[in-house]
């Protein structure tokens, strides 16, 4: 009688995973590391260059080409490639995003984790907030009275920042910022105050 037990319900299967498949992957990355230097392309600073070149090969795959004329290795492997550097730049931005969270006493550890897809190249604004990159904030910079418009961005090495298109500020240089309404969002707000009916003699006489 086999009364052989381990608690692995929930764990990693490996053993689903078609390696053989992931030779040419690891070629792509192995002529990478030639061609340019051991993990260059963790020193990437915008993202956009590997969505770029994750569609260039699928579309040449979608077209017929089945292998780069440049190295002979499946366009395939490069776009799994592509596809792992992006898994690696969202894990990493998620990560930093929840740094600055929770020093910040904006969030905790189970919040995050119920909301991952939340924080992804995100950063919370005084609101508690998360607005992605891109979004149009409006900021107050230490030592000044007036807020700026600007934009959130980020830096790879030295993190997230406000650019107001004269200034950048980092995090450690603002008071507050919160993201900027949409023209939609006021007007909804304009109509919700015009609504509001002050009392009148014909409330006093109710």
């Amino acid at each position: 009688m086999n009364d052989f037990v381990k608690n692995d319900k929930g764990k990693l299967q490996w053993s689903l995973m078609p390696f053989e498949q992931l030779e040419d992957t690891v070629r792509v990355l192995m002529k990478g590391a030639e061609k340019y230097s051991r993990d260059n392309w963790k020193k990437c600073d915008d993202v956009n260059r590997y969505k770029d070149a994750l569609m260039r090969h699928v579309t040449a795959y979608i077209k017929g080409e089945e292998r780069d004329p440049e190295d002979n290795l499946p366009h395939l492997a490069h776009a799994i490639c592509n596809c792992l550097f992006l898994q690696y730049f969202n894990k990493l931005f998620e990560e930093e995003a929840f740094m600055f969270a929770a020093s910040h006493g904006l969030v905790n550890t189970e919040e995050v984790k119920k909301n991952e897809e939340a924080y992804l190249w995100s950063i919370p604004d005084k609101n508690g907030e998360f607005l992605r990159v891109g979004t149009q904030v409006k900021v107050l910079p230490k030592g000044e009275k007036q807020y700026h418009l600007g934009v959130v961005q980020r830096d790879k090495k030295k993190g997230f920042f406000i650019n107001t298109f004269k200034t950048d500020y980092y995090l450690d240089e603002v008071v507050w910022f919160e993201r900027v309404k949409t023209i939609d969002e006021q007007m909804e707000e304009k109509n919700e105050q015009k609504t509001v009916r002050c009392p009148g003699k014909e409330d006093d006489q109710e």
